[in-house]
C-alpha cells in the first residue's frame, strides 16, 4: 500500500483579505471514501477584501463537488481543468477583478495528475535534479500525468512562496517555516510518496518436481514518477534542499485508511514550532541526493576553542595551521593569538601588530605582514627574529604569500615580488593588471593564485597568465575569503563565506568535492581556514569560534 506523506505550509491570514492563500486535501475530509487521493494549493488576489474563511468554505465546496463529479465521469485531467475553472469562476463573482492561481495533484491507480491554472508552481526531484514538473500548456491551464515511483518528493506551491524564500533568505535558517513568516499569497504542501517493493517471485517443485515461479504479487500502485526532462535550474535546488531543512522534522505515524480506500495512506504531519534537533526524513534524503550531485562532503566539525573566552573585544579575522601551532590574528586589534595543537588554549602574544595579516607558518616561526612590512615571528622565544620595512615603491601590501624565500604580494593593480636584503624589502614588478585591485587572497605551489572578490580564481606562472578556470560548481563563489595551496598538495582550496564551504579543486580548476558542516549555522561567518600537510586536518575560523574536523 503506498503512502503519502504530506506537509503544508500556510500563512496566517487576518479574518477580511483582498488576497489570500491556502492548501486544501483530501485528508481534510472525513467523508472522503475514494480510492483516489488530491492535494491543491490555491489563491488569489482582488481589490475588495473578502471574509477569508467564508470564501476558503466556497473554493472548497465547489472544489470537491466537482472533483468527484468529473473524477468518477470522464477523463482525470479534463476533469480537473473543468474543476479548477469553476473554482476561478467562483472566486470572480466574490471579487471580480481576481487574479486566481491554482495547482492540484490526484494519485490514482499507478498515476499521479498533475492540472495548473495561472502561476502557481508544481516541482519534483528527479534522482539528483530539482525540475519543474513537465505539463502541455493551453492557454492558463497546464497539465500532464506521469507513473508512480518510489521516493518521489513533489511540491506544489504558489508563486508568492516560490519567489519569498530564494537561496540566500533560507540558506542558514534552522527553524521551521511558520504562518507569521508568510505573506498572504504564499502557501505549499510538499508529499513523499512511500511505495512498497514488488515481492520477487519464489521458485517451487511442481508435482512433477519442475521448477516454477510462484504467484509474484505487482506493485501496489501510488508515488510520483515524474519525466527525466526540463532544464535544471540551479536557483531551483537551493530553494528545495533549504525548504526541506526548514520545515522541520516530520514525525510520521501511520493511519488507517479511510473505509473503502484502496490504495493510499495519506500521512498528515503537523506543522512543527521546535528549533531543528535532527535531520527530517525528508529533508535527509534530498539533502543526500543533492550532495552526491555537487560532490558535498558533510562533516561534523568539533570547537576546538573559542577566541573571546582569551579576548571579549576580539573580532578574530584569520586562521594559519603550522606544524605544532594554531594562529589567528585580529587585523583592527593588532593582535595575535596563539595555541599549540595538543592543548586546546590561545594566548594573546605580549606585542601589537597594527594592520596584522596573511598570516602563514614555516615550521614554529610565524610569518605575516603589518603596517610596517613583513615579520617573521618565533614562538619559542615570543620574538620577532626578522622584519623587514616595505618597499616605498611598494608601500601598500595587500594580499601576499611566501615561496623560495620570497615574498609575492598585491600591490593596488600590481602583482610584486619582493626579496629581502638587509632589514628591507624590495620590490620587481611580477605582472600588472587593474582588476588586482580586487585581489582577496593568495598562495604559491609553483604556479600564483589569486582568488578576486567576483568569485573568480586565476593561475599565474613565470609572470604570465595560465588557461584556468573554476569548473562544476553547483553555486558560484559568492563571498571568498582565502585559497589555500603548496606544492605539496593534490588539490586548490578556497573558502566561500557567504555559503558557508570550502572547496577543493585540482590544478586545472575542476571541482573535485565541497566541504559543509552538517550545521549550517556552525559556519554562517565563515572567515578563515587551513590544512594539515597530508590534507586530512581542517580548521576553520567562523566567528570567534575555531572549528576542527579530519576527512
Amino acid at each position: 500500500m503506498t503512502s503519502i506523506k504530506s506537509q503544508k505550509i500556510t500563512p496566517n491570514l487576518p479574518p477580511e483579505s483582498s488576497a489570500l492563500s491556502f492548501v486544501m486535501t483530501s485528508q481534510e475530509d472525513a467523508e472522503h471514501l475514494k480510492d483516489w487521493e488530491f492535494f491543491a494549493v490555491f489563491d488569489f488576489e482582488g481589490n475588495v477584501a473578502v471574509n477569508t474563511q467564508v470564501s476558503i468554505n466556497i473554493i472548497k465546496d465547489v472544489f470537491t463537488h466537482e472533483v468527484v463529479e468529473g473524477l468518477e465521469s470522464g477523463p482525470i485531467l479534463q476533469a480537473l481543468e473543468k474543476t479548477l475553472k469553476e473554482c476561478r469562476d467562483a472566486v470572480q463573482k466574490l471579487t471580480p477583478d481576481a487574479k486566481f492561481n491554482a495547482v492540484v495533484a490526484v494519485f490514482k491507480d499507478e498515476h499521479i495528475y498533475t492540472s495548473i491554472y495561472g502561476r502557481s508552481q508544481a516541482l519534483y526531484l528527479d534522482g539528483t535534479q530539482v525540475v519543474h514538473v513537465d505539463t502541455g500548456k493551453e492557454g492558463n491551464y497546464a497539465g500532464g500525468s506521469q507513473k508512480i515511483e518510489d521516493g518521489k518528493v513533489m511540491i506544489l506551491c504558489t508563486e508568492g512562496f516560490f519567489s519569498k524564500f530564494p537561496p540566500k533568505s533560507l540558506i542558514s535558517l534552522t527553524k521551521p517555516i511558520l504562518g507569521d513568516d508568510l505573506e498572504e499569497l504564499s502557501a505549499a504542501v510538499i508529499l513523499k510518496v512511500d511505495a512498497p517493493v514488488a515481492a520477487s517471485p519464489a521458485i517451487v517443485l511442481d508435482s512433477s518436481g519442475k521448477t516454477t515461479a510462484s504467484h509474484v504479487v505487482p506493485n501496489p500502485p501510488g508515488s510520483v514518477i515524474l519525466p527525466r526532462r526540463g532544464l535544471v535550474k540551479p536557483i531551483i535546488i537551493a530553494i528545495v534542499v533549504v525548504l526541506m531543512a526548514v520545515v522541520g522534522y516530520w514525525v510520521l505515524k501511520p493511519k488507517t485508511p479511510n473505509a473503502g480506500s484502496q490504495n493510499t495512506v495519506v500521512e498528515v504531519v503537523p506543522t512543527p514550532q521546535e528549533e531543528y534537533q535532527n535531520p527530517p526524513e525528508v529533508q535527509g534524503e534530498l539533502t543526500k541526493k543533492l550532495d552526491e550531485a555537487n560532490k558535498v562532503k558533510r562533516v561534523s566539525a568539533q570547537v576546538f576553542y573559542d577566541i573571546s573566552i582569551t579576548d571579549a573585544k576580539t573580532v578574530p579575522t584569520e586562521l594559519a595551521l603550522g606544524e605544532n601551532y594554531l594562529a589567528v590574528c585580529d587585523t583592527a586589534q593588532g593582535k595575535i593569538y596563539v595555541s599549540t595543537k595538543s592543548v586546546t588554549k590561545f594566548e594573546e602574544l605580549p606585542q601589537l601588530f597594527p594592520g596584522v595579516k596573511n598570516l602563514l607558518f614555516e615550521g614554529d616561526t610565524l610569518i605575516f605582514t603589518d603596517d610596517e612590512g613583513v615579520k617573521f615571528y618565533s614562538l619559542a622565544t615570543k620574538s620577532v627574529t626578522k622584519s623587514y620595512l616595505a618597499d616605498q615603491n611598494y608601500s601598500t601590501i595587500g594580499p601576499s604569500s611566501e615561496y623560495l624565500g620570497f615574498t609575492y604580494a598585491l600591490s593596488g593593480d600590481k602583482l610584486v615580488k619582493f626579496s629581502k636584503a638587509g632589514n628591507k624589502l624590495s620590490g620587481t614588478l611580477w605582472t600588472q593588471k587593474s582588476e588586482f585591485t580586487n585581489g582577496v587572497s593568495i598562495d604559491i605551489d609553483g604556479s600564483i593564485y589569486i582568488l578576486f572578490s567576483n568569485g573568480n580564481l586565476e593561475k599565474y606562472t613565470a609572470g604570465a597568465k595560465d588557461d584556468f578556470s573554476i569548473v562544476g560548481l553547483d553555486k558560484p563563489i559568492q563571498k571568498p575569503l582565502k585559497v589555500v595551496t603548496n606544492a605539496d598538495y593534490k588539490q586548490i582550496y578556497v573558502a566561500d563565506g557567504e555559503e558557508g564551504r570550502i572547496i577543493a579543486f585540482d590544478t586545472d580548476g575542476v571541482l573535485i568535492f565541497q566541504i559543509r558542516p552538517q550545521l549550517s549555522s556552525e559556519w554562517s561567518n565563515l572567515k578563515s581556514f587551513d590544512i594539515s600537510a597530508d590534507e586530512k586536518t581542517f580548521y576553520v575560523l567562523s566567528g570567534t569560534k575555531v572549528f576542527e574536523f579530519s576527512l
